[in-house]
């Protein structure tokens, strides 16, 4: 969908602009912020309305961020940021996820994962200039966020803004200088670039994109009379706009990522893994949105056979039979599949401790102890990862029945938790578990009745309990 200014919208939705700014400058918040999203609810594409409804949603908040309030607000939101929204993206009723967003951020524009629900419709639904706009507001508030950095760039990479995409990967390298995959990603972005440059200078009689504008495949009018197509039609059109303008000639990475993309979202999976395997031979490097979106495609098309053999199992017994062993074969397809994508990604990226950590919860998953010590011990250097590596890393020694090393890392996370939380607990119970096994009953006992004191329903602590005490 092409953003829509104020020129482009029909009178009625113009009056509702008109009057949220009208009660904007009257500092009637909260009629304003109501005004610009009932004009957004009638024309989701207006972008001008959106834009003056985070500056009128600031205003309210006299442009001051809290995390106190944001942290409230999203705890009272759990169910719409949660359920509500991404149910709404999985019927591809995008629109209906956008007003989701926001009745959040009309309560504060800086809530995290309003902003995220928005700008993942905006994804999904090909608003690209929306979910930019959303996630470089996003970060104006959240700046350290290296996780939305990436996906901001990812979308400027797509929309050919190498020269953007440079700019964000240079904060991300501060940010995060020991992640091999800002590099490869940085190196992609300065590619880009240099492109977007040569393009513009070599093309200045370009004509735009097919279906670009505000007539053509997205069924709109400049008036915006025209009532917008229902998502599965919207995502078919755009699957022949892309089709179509393959055909022309105007073959590039980016326009077959947007194909593949829309294939994904069509449930057509191996069309999109065929145009993924394009872009690879045709980019000359690797480019992680291409290789993200490859393994999305994969694993959905593993999700879409084993969902389909489970219709089929639940026909009869004879069916469930077959079913069962058939989704069986899946799941250990996929895992394998997973399990060597990780691995790659591990080569790959040899000094980014988030991949070392994906890789070792597979392996973790898996039962395969001794390579997934390797990895766990690798991404326990990092600070993000170091209590849920130490964790698992005694998990690994106490399977390996190596109880006295494994006692070691529990105390030793134990010790780095002053708070009674979730993970403490978890570390309670494993050091309790290798305790026991050691014959220290005792000391067994003290850690289980420390879980006992905090959570009686944790586990099996209170069955332990009753029959120590019943002793």
């Amino acid at each position: 969908m092409q953003p829509k200014s104020v020129k482009e919208v029909d009178g009625r939705i113009k009056g509702f602009y008109e009057k949220a700014q009208e009660a904007a400058r009257q500092r009637n918040f909260d009629y304003s912020i109501e005004m610009f999203n009932t004009a957004l609810k009638h024309c989701p594409e207006f972008r001008d309305a959106r834009l003056q409804l985070r500056k009128v949603e600031m205003d309210k908040i006299g442009n001051k961020v809290s995390a106190t309030r944001q942290a409230w607000i999203s705890t009272k939101s759990t169910i719409p940021l949660n359920v509500k929204g991404p149910g709404l993206i999985k019927k591809e009723d995008y629109s209906g996820a956008f007003q989701v967003a926001e009745s959040v951020l009309a309560k504060d524009p800086t809530v995290p994962g309003a902003l995220k629900l928005l700008a993942k419709a905006a994804e999904e639904g090909d608003y690209d200039w929306l979910a930019i706009d959303t996630l470089e507001f996003y970060l104006k508030h959240h700046s350290k966020d290296v996780a939305t950095m990436r996906w901001l760039v990812e979308l400027y990479l797509d929309n050919s803004r190498g020269e953007d995409a440079v700019s964000v990967c240079n904060k991300m390298k501060k940010l995060d200088p020991a992640n091999g995959e800002i590099q490869s990603l940085l190196k992609n972005a300065v590619a880009r670039s240099a492109m977007d440059k040569s393009n513009w200078m070599a093309d200045d009689n370009a004509q735009p994109e097919a279906g670009a504008g505000t007539e053509g495949v997205d069924g709109g009018t400049q008036g915006g009379s025209t009532a917008p197509p229902k998502p599965k039609d919207a995502t078919q059109q755009l699957i022949k706009k892309y089709e179509t303008v393959l055909q022309d000639g105007n073959d590039t990475v980016d326009v077959r990522k947007k194909l593949a993309r829309n294939y994904i979202k069509a449930g057509k999976y191996d069309e999109a893994i065929e145009q993924l395997e394009t872009c690879n031979t045709m980019g000359g490097q690797t480019d992680p949105g291409v290789q993200n979106m490859m393994f999305q495609a994969v694993d959905a098309r593993f999700e879409h056979a084993i969902r389909a053999w489970e219709d089929y199992g639940a026909r009869g017994d004879a069916e469930f039979t077959q079913a069962s062993q058939e989704i069986s074969k899946l799941e250990q397809q996929r895992s394998d599949y997973r399990l060597l994508r990780a691995k790659e990604r591990a080569v790959t990226y040899s000094n980014d401790p988030n991949v070392h950590m994906e890789l070792a919860m597979i392996l973790w998953e898996r039962q395969e102890i001794e390579e997934a010590l390797v990895e766990f011990q690798k991404a326990q250097g990092s600070p993000r990862h170091r209590k849920k590596a130490t964790l698992h890393k005694g998990k690994c020694f106490a399977l390996k029945e190596q109880h006295d090393i494994a006692i070691k890392e529990f105390e030793l996370l134990i010790s780095e938790l002053p708070e009674m939380n979730k993970e403490k607990l978890d570390a309670l119970y494993e050091l309790a578990g290798s305790l026991k096994q050691l014959g220290r009953n005792e000391e067994s006992m003290e850690q289980y009745k420390l879980i006992y004191q905090e959570d009686v329903s944790y586990r099996d602590v209170k069955e332990l309990m009753d029959e120590f005490y019943n002793q």
